[in-house]
């Protein structure tokens, strides 16, 4: 038995989920900070939410004072030429 595929998500949903304007995340996309797929029309993207939760993963930090904090930081894509 094959596992079906996930539903995409759209970009509004990437956003609520980043706590970021809709516009951010298609810029994301657009720019190749977070993977995307476009719709057949070619006009909007999709996401893989495996990809999105992957990107969630919350970064360990300890302060000077010996604290743990757990944050999540926004997509960061390639470096720019």
């Amino acid at each position: 038995m094959t596992k079906s595929p996930a539903r995409l998500l759209k970009p509004r949903e990437v956003a609520r989920l980043f706590d970021v304007e809709i516009s951010t995340v298609v810029e994301w996309a657009r720019t190749g900070k977070i993977p995307a797929i476009r719709t057949p029309g070619g006009q909007q993207y999709r996401f893989n939410p495996d990809v999105v939760i992957a990107l969630m993963e919350p970064i360990h930090i300890t302060d000077k004072n010996g604290n743990d904090f757990e944050i999540f930081e926004q997509p960061e894509g390639p470096e720019a030429s």
